[in-house]
């Protein structure tokens, strides 16, 4: 212990979404010394530990885009059901992308370039690039984001 110590900041759980495990220590150690703790639970507001998709509510931002979304504090991870024939309009956003086709066929631009997508595509949006997309069939896709979208929340 160091008489200079007045306040010590602990936040929970930590940006990586761990919980200290010796934090009754730290804390005694602490107030040993005359001390305050400060616990932030910032990072509370993101899911931590085992989520069941069924249990989230499910949106549909898009027409034809209906999504279950699952936020960390710097990812979001949004698992979609979409209906043949939507179209995803041409955007962008300053977030890095990584859309995992699972099942379907997904017509997808990024940066004027056009692929198909078929089960088990993966393509990488880089941040603010524009891109855009059309379901040619029923389509289930995970997408990742990072940093977490806020708009998504």
């Amino acid at each position: 212990s160091d008489s200079r110590t007045a306040v010590f900041m602990l936040t929970i759980p930590s940006t990586l979404g761990l919980f200290e495990p010796n934090i009754l220590e730290i804390t005694e150690i602490i107030h040993n010394a005359g001390g305050l703790v400060y616990a932030d639970g910032a990072n509370l507001n993101a899911l931590l530990g085992i989520v069941k998709l069924g249990d989230l509510a499910s949106r549909e931002p898009m027409a034809g885009f209906v999504g279950r979304f699952i936020h960390s504090s710097t990812m979001t991870i949004v698992h979609w059901e979409v209906k043949a024939g939507a179209r995803l309009p041409e955007h962008a956003h300053p977030h890095e992308q990584v859309s995992n086709l699972l099942k379907g066929e997904f017509e997808m631009t990024i940066a004027d370039q056009t692929w198909r997508m078929t089960a088990g595509s993966v393509a990488i949006v880089p941040a603010n690039a524009v891109h855009s997309g059309q379901a040619l069939t029923d389509c289930r896709f995970i997408d990742v984001f990072h940093p977490t979208r806020e708009d998504y929340r």
